[in-house]
């Protein structure tokens, strides 16, 4: 609750700046009080999906995402195949 009062001090900031300042705040959230935080604050999310079958992983991603380095198994029936999640800016 702390985080949504903080979110309206901040409302004039860019979202990158804003998520900046409150990460030390989400970082004492539970993973579903972040998500309704960043929903409150217009940010969308997307599923990352399995380059293999296209299957939609339950892995949440931000326009402002960055990664390299992270391999996830596929979750899809018939593939069950690991590979590297990559998002760049």
């Amino acid at each position: 609750m702390l985080c949504v009062v903080a979110m309206k001090a901040f409302e004039n900031d860019t979202i990158e700046n804003t998520i900046t300042k409150l990460g030390k705040c989400f970082d004492e959230q539970s993973a579903k009080e972040r998500i309704e935080a960043s929903k409150n604050m217009g940010i969308h999310f997307s599923k990352v999906k399995c380059p293999h079958c296209g299957y939609e992983m339950p892995i949440l991603r931000t326009e402002f995402s960055e990664c390299k380095g992270l391999f996830v198994k596929c979750k899809g029936k018939n593939c069950k195949k690991t590979f590297e999640i990559k998002i760049t800016k």
